[in-house]
């Protein structure tokens, strides 16, 4: 009997009394093996109960071990059972807050309920305790910190600021690093290399914490913050310059770096530090879904509700309230609908993806976006191709169709693929036959589809350097159009034979006065890590040029939806339906010069607002069961805006705008 006592059962939790209760851990003291033991204890706001938050990467979900909850077992992931190893004081009880014991994991209501809160958790906490993991069989954790702490010092030095001061800096890496790099002249001083244990820094950087999602809240919610690596412990500020030093080290030149034996490459520097400090400060909640596609989280739903805490959605926010009964894909469509309400631009759709056998229009915030995007650093731009317009829209949730209002532009009347490979200056490598190739069938492209007469026009160059830049300069900011053909033309004298380039360009720009720069022509663009984007040139009366992030081919439609940034290529598939393909920069139509004629008036019928017939209300279709394979995720027109909007109040569907 007495041994049947001492067998311990599965903990049972209680429900939560209300709905902004949470509950603390108290880790019971204990010394070496001896088992974990905590209780568990409700609290509410007005109670005002210290406890520290503990931010720690759950580990390998399969290998779960017990612990003591109550006399009680709750099985735990080994990383979170070691992290309390180390937490836990020989002598006196210490209050905790810990996800996996406080939340009641299989209550899924209860879990949404407490991820709400998550944000406000970490924020009230006493301090933000940051578990990395144990330390390794070559005892590396006490190196790391030694290490991190000296690159740390000396780089303070070098800037003319303390350690300390970085608590209250809202972007340590682009206000503190990037802004004064021309001081860091080295991570150490002198001859100091030898007294860092450069692997063990590495190690300390190789720790998958660095790349989940959660971090990015967690760490942000609260300036009092320690890291924990094994028995030794390092301050987050220092974690975070460090990293960033090594990130500007590697970017550019003039900052030494780490010994050339120990590569940083497989590190998470960038997680560690350019990502959180972008984000803290993040305008655009799409800005901060968009950096944090390149995190990792187990749940890809929590890629949106991890974060949630961080956006501002305004009137979209409830669309985006975690709800753990809903698909990832009912998630990630709400982000978009959510986008539509609050922003009232078509923006959230930029981020996509065409991928067969799913909804074009959904992009797939768990699928990294790094370099994916002109929007990859915050700035905005000024392109309104359909003017100060707003979005019109409407969204029926059930058969995932999002239908939208715009103007084409025209129809593909050619393309021709290419790579960001063209930009980077593979021209000075074994592939500059392929590269110069490249630029001779775009540039033939170019002379056929307009006048036909070679050497091409200045306008020509202008028009087909804009396009290819998507009208930025290489520091992604919106550029003076004759500078980027300056530099066009430069770079296709490095990449031409002489004789092709006095075939194509002749003498255009050529005043030596205002010679351009071949190595930043295109950098937005080959920054970007596109697998293949086009060229094309539109069948308008101007045979106006284009780049898209996608494939494109002929007969392909150019479609600019009311509140855009940028207009969508869209491929047809017959019967007036089709795809997105992926958005796209059309020279000559950025800036609202293509609307005007398409937008002037606007008829009344039947007490709806009724756009002419230059307009073509566009629908985006996931067809919820019953479709054909072939017509999943087309995107099909219907030329009647009074009817589609009638049924969707009847259906109650969420709507932008009364037309």
């Amino acid at each position: 009997m007495e041994a049947q006592r001492e067998v311990p059962v599965l903990y049972e939790y209680s429900s939560l009394q209300h709905a902004t209760s949470f509950r603390v851990a108290t880790l019971l003291p204990g010394r070496g093996d001896e088992p974990i033991r905590c209780t568990l204890e409700e609290v509410q706001w007005s109670d005002e109960r210290q406890y520290e938050a503990i931010s720690y990467a759950w580990g390998d979900p399969s290998m779960k071990v017990p612990i003591l909850v109550h006399n009680a077992i709750i099985k735990v992931t080994r990383n979170l059972q070691s992290a309390l190893f180390h937490l836990r004081h020989q002598e006196t009880p210490r209050v905790l807050w810990v996800d996996a014991i406080c939340t009641n994991q299989s209550d899924i209501p209860e879990r949404g309920a407490q991820v709400r809160q998550m944000r406000r958790i970490f924020e009230s906490a006493a301090s933000v305790v940051i578990w990395l993991g144990p330390d390794n069989a070559a005892r590396q954790a006490a190196d790391a910190v030694r290490g991190l702490m000296r690159i740390a010092e000396h780089a303070c030095q070098q800037l003319g600021i303390t350690l300390d001061s970085l608590a209250s800096v809202e972007q340590v890496y682009h206000s503190v690093l990037f802004r004064h790099r021309d001081r860091l002249v080295t991570l150490l001083p002198g001859d100091d290399d030898d007294l860092v244990p450069w692997a063990a820094v590495l190690w300390f950087y190789q720790h998958a914490y660095f790349t989940r999602v959660w971090v990015i809240q967690e760490i942000n919610a609260n300036r009092r913050r320690v890291v924990l690596c094994g028995p030794h412990a390092v301050s987050w500020d220092a974690v975070e310059l460090v990293a960033g030093c090594v990130v500007l080290a590697s970017t550019f030149a003039g900052a030494g770096g780490a010994p050339a034996t120990c590569d940083f490459s497989d590190a998470f520097c960038w997680w560690a530090s350019t990502a959180p400090s972008e984000l803290r400060q993040a305008g655009n909640w799409l800005h901060v879904l968009y950096l944090a596609s390149n995190f990792a989280a187990t749940d890809p739903r929590d890629v949106v509700y991890g974060l949630r805490g961080m956006m501002d959605c305004g009137n979209g926010g409830r669309l985006l309230d975690p709800d753990y009964s809903k698909t990832t894909l009912q998630v990630y469509r709400d982000v978009v609908e959510a986008s539509l309400v609050h922003y009232k631009t078509t923006n959230a759709l930029l981020y996509v993806a065409a991928v067969e056998g799913r909804p074009s229009w959904i992009p797939f915030w768990n699928e990294a976006m790094l370099f994916r995007n002109p929007f990859r650093f915050g700035n905005p731009m000024p392109w309104r191709p359909a003017g100060e317009s707003e979005a019109r829209w409407t969204v029926d949730r059930d058969n995932y169709i999002l239908s939208l209002e715009g103007f084409y532009l025209g129809a593909v009347q050619a393309a021709e693929p290419y790579y960001e490979t063209v930009f980077r200056g593979g021209w000075q490598s074994s592939h500059e036959r392929s590269v110069a190739e490249t630029w001779q069938r775009l540039l033939d492209l170019l002379a056929a589809t307009g006048t036909g007469e070679l050497p091409l026009s200045e306008d020509t160059l202008v028009a087909c350097a804009t396009s290819f830049c998507y009208g930025q300069d290489e520091t992604c900011q919106p550029a003076e159009e004759a500078t980027l053909a300056r530099n066009f033309v430069v770079y296709l004298k490095s990449v031409l034979h002489h004789d092709d380039f006095a075939k194509y360009i002749g003498s255009a720009f050529s005043d030596p006065k205002e010679e351009g720069h071949d190595t930043v022509f295109g950098k937005p663009v080959w920054d970007f890590e596109y697998p293949e984007s086009s060229f094309f040139i539109l069948d308008d009366e101007s045979r106006s040029p284009g780049c898209c992030i996608a494939p494109v081919a002929p007969r392909d439609v150019v479609f600019v939806p009311l509140g855009c940034t940028y207009p969508l290529v869209l491929q047809a598939n017959g019967d007036g339906r089709f795809r997105i393909r992926g958005y796209c920069f059309v020279h000559g139509a950025m800036r609202g010069e293509r609307q005007t004629s398409a937008t002037s008036s606007m008829s009344e019928v039947g007490g709806l607002a009724r756009l002419p017939s230059a307009r073509e209300l566009l629908s985006v279709q996931q067809f919820a069961g019953g479709g054909k394979p072939q017509e999943r995720g087309l995107l099909h027109i219907r030329p009647s805006l009074k009817v589609d909007f009638q049924r969707s109040m009847q259906s109650e569907r969420m709507t932008g705008h009364a037309w």
